[in-house]
């Protein structure tokens, strides 16, 4: 965690309007967060948003969800369930603040969601494949740039879940992150969310042409 509290800055949301970012969504059904995330790769800034089921704030087990509620850190919306409309309108106030290049989301039990997008308002999301073989590259990155500090932070909320990841290797040394164990209280819907939108990233690059030489040195006199 000593690396990860290297990425820890105050800075106000409002400075990155207009930017360029990257989204990953992990919608929940009941007891789990929803989260988007928002990664800028300008200066590798992270905007959170976090939502949470009244149900699963009073049922809550982690000991933080009403403090986080207080400060304005959690938004509390629906009932049993989270409420899907509230989160896809904050997204689309999102979209008009800032430049989503493209966002994640991971499709299971999110069908209502990623159509009712599409239909109403003519935004396609990305469905990013849960395996290992899709986190792996991205996870490792995001190890990397955690490491030296590039990833900027300001959320006690994704504090608290970078701090509940673990990390599952196959014999392949794929990589994806997991929970400690199955029913735990410990959360972390928002680090998957940002290797989501950190996938997307990498992916962009990579498919990026390359830069004429001409551009880089300007053309030469004969």
């Amino acid at each position: 965690m000593d690396a990860w509290r290297m990425g820890s800055l105050e800075f106000d949301e409002d400075e990155l309007s207009g930017k360029k970012c990257y989204a990953g969504i992990d919608l929940s059904s009941k007891s789990d967060m929803t989260t988007l995330q928002l990664l800028f790769p300008d200066d590798w800034r992270v905007v959170s948003r976090f939502y949470l089921p009244r149900q699963a704030l009073e049922n809550d087990k982690s000991g933080h969800y009403q403090e986080w509620a207080d400060a304005g850190l959690l938004t509390i919306c629906g009932e049993e369930m989270v409420d899907y409309d509230y989160i896809m309108n904050d997204y689309l106030a999102l979209r008009k603040k800032f430049d989503i290049k493209e966002t994640a989301i991971d499709s299971w039990n999110a069908s209502y969601f990623i159509v009712r997008l599409e239909k109403l308002h003519g935004v396609t999301l990305t469905e990013y494949q849960q395996g290992i073989l899709s986190f792996n590259e991205p996870s490792k990155e995001l190890e990397v740039m955690i490491k030296a500090g590039r990833i900027r932070h300001n959320s006690p909320i994704l504090d608290w879940m970078a701090a509940n990841v673990s990390i599952k290797e196959d014999e392949s040394g794929n990589i994806r992150p997991v929970k400690p164990k199955r029913g735990s209280p410990l959360k972390i819907d928002g680090i998957v969310a940002l290797i989501m939108a950190l996938g997307l990233c990498i992916r962009d690059k990579n498919e990026e042409p390359p830069a004429s030489v001409y551009l880089k040195r300007g053309f030469i006199e004969i």
